[in-house]
């Protein structure tokens, strides 16, 4: 069930993986692009400093969970007159890069934006290996680019999905900038560290750690030179949630 609940003053959209893809498909045939985020705990965190930030996260078309921390806090925004918590749940920015692949395979055109070129490659090859239909129109590396050369190879494959992962904030104030000038682009998604796990890059936590919303450890151990944002998302925005419920009530 379709719920938006503000979360220390952004829109999140609690949607299960099915009315993320409906929504989707309905933003294929619309005529403008349009611009889906996928927020996590550290973005909300940077969003209360950043106003660019947060008003490009709340013009957005779809600003998805991307973390256990927003499934907790949107459970605690229950409303007096609710009878019950409605189950939430998390979708991932590497999760949606699959489903999207597998569900939109014939009728999507992928561009992939990001990473290192070798990486975004490797990406390509992978989502074709598993999803033979699927048509990725192109890739560019995230490093060593313009933004002119990057819209023009774009705009030259017609790609109406674009997956961009240039880290948080920038590549949410990318697609911001410059979605206009791509008119075949119809949802363009940020996707943080998408390719990175899908190309096997990085090792993705098992599920059974995914499941209990221990993700942030299994990086924290494999990349300790994280530990700055991770702090960021377990102890600051859980700060920030709690003094913003006691000031409310």
């Amino acid at each position: 069930m379709f719920k938006r609940i503000p979360i220390l003053g952004v829109n999140v959209d609690f949607l299960s993986m099915a009315e993320t893809i409906t929504k989707i498909k309905d933003f294929l045939k619309q005529d403008r692009g349009q611009h889906i985020i996928t927020f996590n705990p550290e973005m909300a965190v940077r969003a209360q400093k950043d106003k660019e930030f947060k008003e490009i996260i709340n013009k957005a078309a779809l600003v998805l969970p991307d973390g256990i921390g927003l499934v907790w806090a949107g459970r605690l925004s229950k409303r007096k007159n609710e009878k019950k918590i409605i189950k939430l749940q998390r979708i991932t920015g590497v999760d949606l890069v699959y489903k999207m692949a597998e569900v939109l395979k014939e009728k999507g055109r992928f561009f992939l934006f990001g990473s290192e070129e070798e990486v975004a490659h490797k990406t390509g090859k992978k989502l074709t290996a598993l999803y033979p239909e699927i048509k990725i129109s192109g890739t560019a590396s995230g490093y060593n680019y313009t933004d002119k050369d990057i819209i023009k190879k774009i705009n030259k494959t017609k790609a109406n999905i674009l997956f961009v992962t240039l880290g948080s904030p920038k590549q949410e104030k990318w697609i911001a900038k410059n979605l206009s000038e791509m008119p075949f682009v119809k949802i363009a998604i940020g996707v943080g560290g998408a390719f990175d796990f899908i190309s096997n890059k990085t090792k993705r936590a098992p599920l059974w750690v995914r499941t209990y919303g221990l993700e942030w450890f299994w990086r924290l151990l494999r990349q300790p030179w994280r530990l700055k944002r991770i702090y960021a998302a377990i102890i600051i925005f859980p700060y920030l949630i709690i003094k913003d419920k006691l000031r409310i009530f």
